[in-house]
């Protein structure tokens, strides 16, 4: 059987999310002890996975395992970000709706209108956590709204978008017929 990283570098959007559910904790744990500003930490943990995506074919289980290569990159990652520092994320205008072109990412388009299709509050929570990269307690008062809904809402909202990424017509079934 394949393993996760070899399936992913055949292009397998699955393989991705389970590359993410199986060693999103190992990242983060990796990255926050490197960085202290959870803002860069969040960045650094989109690069690992972003590069796990683009660079999965360099995966040889025969010279470490799936662990080994995701913390290299992980650290790697947290590393480049001590080295190169980036200015902060400006405030974003989380109103705002960016038009996304089906021919540059078909898979973004898709998620736009999933999100489009969502209760304002859920887009509302999900645009913030990712735009700004800020965790659920830097978000509350900008949404007045409780850490623990904020941390509720992104959850719930990034499954619903996972299950329309990888439902066959990339929309929800709501149940509605």
């Amino acid at each position: 059987m394949s393993s996760i990283h070899e399936r992913v570098a055949k292009g397998d959007r699955a393989a991705m999310l389970e590359s993410i559910d199986r060693y999103g904790a190992l990242v983060w744990s990796i990255i926050s002890r490197l960085l202290s500003d959870r803002g860069a930490a969040a960045a650094a943990l989109e690069e690992t996975f972003l590069t796990l995506w683009r660079n999965a074919h360099r995966f040889d289980p025969g010279l470490s395992s799936e662990e080994v290569f995701v913390a290299v990159v992980a650290r790697r990652r947290a590393l480049e970000r001590i080295a190169h520092p980036r200015p902060p994320r400006r405030e974003l205008d989380l109103m705002a709706n960016p038009s996304i072109s089906d021919e540059c990412c078909p898979e973004a388009a898709i998620a736009a209108g999933i999100l489009e299709a969502m209760a304002t509050e859920q887009r509302h929570a999900l645009s913030a956590a990712i735009l700004t990269g800020r965790a659920p307690d830097e978000l509350a008062p900008a949404l007045s709204q409780a850490p623990e809904t904020i941390r509720e809402l992104v959850t719930e909202t990034l499954g619903v978008v996972r299950e329309g990424l990888l439902s066959p017509t990339g929309s929800l079934d709501t149940g509605d017929t």
